[in-house]
């Protein structure tokens, strides 16, 4: 009982790990204007003043990318302009 105790943390603290190295990677890759200017930009084309959907576009790309986030937003505006679902 005692080793699978050991066992479980040892396995917590490598997926913590995993999260902490993920976060720090997608932050340091997002960390130029360039993010910040893509959520202007797709949050101006929907029409959103709002800060927290600003906000929400922002986490989007920070945390999937910005070529995932671009690719999202392309094909929303397609489905949109195609007379929407």
């Amino acid at each position: 009982m005692l080793n699978q105790s050991v066992t479980n943390r040892k396995i917590a603290h490598s997926c913590y790990y995993v999260q902490h190295l993920f976060e720090k990677v997608h932050m340091e890759a997002t960390s130029s204007n360039e993010p910040r200017a893509l959520a202007d930009q797709i949050a101006d084309a929907l029409g959103e003043n709002a800060l927290q959907p600003r906000k929400q576009i922002m986490r989007i790309i920070r945390l999937c990318g910005a070529e995932q986030t671009r690719t999202w937003f392309a094909e929303a505006q397609a489905i949109e302009a195609s007379g929407g679902c």
